[in-house]
């Protein structure tokens, strides 16, 4: 990755934070949407830690 990109992944991540970090009703909303959280507030499985 260049320093180019690394300057605009961060703006973009920046961007996203703003909009969707306002409170931890909108946090919690936003990942749920993505796909890490499941609606009861848990991780999904795919970012469930590995037991060892």
């Amino acid at each position: 990755m260049s320093e180019k990109q690394l300057k605009q992944f961060l703006r973009s991540m920046e961007r996203v934070r703003k909009q969707h970090a306002v409170n931890r009703k909108a946090a919690r909303k936003f990942l749920r949407e993505e796909g890490v959280l499941t609606s009861s507030g848990k991780l999904t499985l795919r970012y469930r830690a590995a037991k060892s």
